[in-house]
């Protein structure tokens, strides 16, 4: 069993080094293709090798298939787009979209089933905390972390070094609700998040924010490869010593092999990962981690890859009148609708809160409208904004 594991993570491992256009490697698809593998960037290097995109390559560039792998590292969508070609993602896309799932047959209804709520509670680990399905992180304003409050969240976001400026908004709204008091204080979760190798400038946290009192949970931030060892041991020492009141640590994880493996060895309460239409890649951890009881699965980012009004609009899109045009509630119900996911980070800015709770309302997206949204993404980063990369904060 633990054979097959190793051997699971590492072909994990391989496969989720693929998604990104920088640091391609021709190598690894060799890899992948003698395992029987294949992905998107696979499809692009054979449509390279294509006689006829060959010799517009060397009319382009004045150079053979040799100087390929050097200009992919530097960005496949930049490549493409100067050359006025579309790969097979995009041709594979238009097709479901246009001629095959086209947007006339899928209206935005979702399952039966129920997505959870604002007012749910979840069992963190062995820390006695119980936690919203949802976890506040930018908030734009001290009312809006009292409306999340109002409508049911408890579970709080908060980061003692990078993007400080950025959760003043969450800091002054955590201030607002502590005024009550104990009664409130013992309501609420809060998580900080360290992106340095130490968790350092806590106190700087609790001087920021007096009224809290405590921190509950200390979060890893930004795991990328296999780090997670040298970093953690620093954080569950502050937890086994009651530092600052801690009684959980987490991880927001950027490598998702790693991720997987963190989850598996049962050390942390909580996983952060990346997913969203524009990063759907995150289903092979999902297939790869234990069932419940485990560490509870956030994602972050969920909005990655709407399309916006203006894109569908675009003739370059090539999308029939009358095309289902989603919208930020129906990307969230993207990601809450992966029953692997405990629940989300997202940012009360604008009228997301209010777009969240008509999402919970709405219930879960179907398959075939999962697959809408990330094709859609596709289409429109190789067609309409070759720079699109659906980044956005949830």
């Amino acid at each position: 069993m633990m054979k097959e594991r190793a051997l699971r993570y590492r072909v994990f491992s391989g496969l989720q080094r693929q998604t990104e256009p920088r640091g391609f490697s021709l190598e690894n698809h060799r890899l992948q293709t003698s395992l029987g593998l294949s992905n998107d960037y696979q499809a692009v290097v054979d449509f390279f090798k294509t006689p006829k995109t060959a010799e517009q390559f060397k009319s382009r560039f004045g150079a053979g298939l040799e100087a390929l792998e050097p200009l992919l590292q530097n960005g496949v969508l930049g490549l493409m787009t100067e050359m006025g070609l579309r790969p097979k993602p995009y041709v594979a896309a238009r097709s479901a979209l246009v001629e095959g799932l086209g947007p006339r047959d899928v209206p935005p209804t979702g399952r039966p089933r129920r997505l959870p709520r604002l007012s749910d509670r979840l069992k963190l680990g062995k820390t006695g905390l119980r936690v919203s399905p949802y976890m506040l992180g930018i908030a734009e304003s001290a009312a809006q972390v009292t409306r999340s409050f109002e409508a049911g969240v408890n579970f709080f976001f908060l980061t003692a070094d990078v993007h400080w400026p950025t959760y003043e908004g969450l800091r002054l709204g955590l201030r607002k609700l502590l005024k009550a008091g104990p009664r409130v204080r013992n309501q609420l979760v809060v998580a900080v998040t360290v992106y340095g190798r130490v968790p350092v400038a806590l106190t700087e946290v609790l001087e920021s924010v007096p009224e809290l009192k405590r921190l509950d949970v200390l979060v890893v931030g930004a795991v990328e490869d296999f780090d997670i060892g040298r970093r953690l041991p620093a954080f569950s020492a502050l937890r086994a010593a009651e530092r600052y009141g801690v009684r959980g640590v987490g991880a927001s994880f950027h490598h998702l092999p790693t991720c997987a493996q963190t989850i598996e060895g049962g050390a942390i309460d909580l996983a952060l990962m990346r997913f969203s239409a524009s990063r759907p890649h995150g289903r092979r951890l999902f297939a790869s981690i234990e069932p419940r009881p485990r560490p509870l699965l956030y994602a972050f980012k969920v909005r990655a890859g709407s399309v916006t009004p203006e894109m569908m609009n675009d003739p370059a899109l090539g999308l029939p009148e009358g095309a289902w045009q989603p919208s930020i509630v129906d990307h969230y119900r993207f990601a809450l609708s992966q029953p692997q996911l405990d629940g989300i980070l997202f940012s009360a800015v604008g009228q997301r809160l209010q777009a969240l709770i008509r999402a919970t309302e709405s219930g879960p997206l179907s398959p075939v409208e999962e697959q809408y949204l990330q094709d859609l993404f596709t289409m429109a980063r190789w067609s309409v904004a070759p720079e699109f990369s659906g980044y956005e904060h949830g």
